[in-house]
């Protein structure tokens, strides 16, 4: 199961799982930290080859994952709300000044 949700500073989550492009993506994180987003047959963007990839690591007493990507520079940090064997949940900032942030949780297949 995917999930993704968005909301600005101080609003409420609002579901975005509307978007049928990403709920067929999977998300690899190797035990090596390696990391790939692969893009299922539905596509949010056009052209790229449908595979981002990057490396992770927990940080910040594993409360913290901070990605790098192979294609883009620089750090992005997110901060984990439920990491177990077989769930993960974080939440990122979109990047916009109005201080809005995505979640994302995933189930291990």
């Amino acid at each position: 199961m995917n999930g993704f949700q968005t909301r600005t500073s101080g609003a409420d989550w609002a579901d975005i799982d509307d978007l049928p492009c990403r709920l067929d993506n999977t998300e690899e994180f190797g035990a090596d930290g390696k990391w790939a987003l692969y893009e299922g047959n539905t596509r949010c963007g056009q052209g790229g080859t449908g595979v981002l990839r990057g490396q992770w690591r927990l940080e910040a007493s594993d409360t913290k994952i901070i990605f790098t990507y192979d294609d883009y520079g620089g750090e992005y940090e997110s901060t984990i709300e439920k990491l177990t064997e077989t769930e993960l949940v974080y939440t990122e900032s979109t990047g916009a000044t109005d201080g809005s942030q995505n979640r994302k949780s995933y189930t291990k297949l």
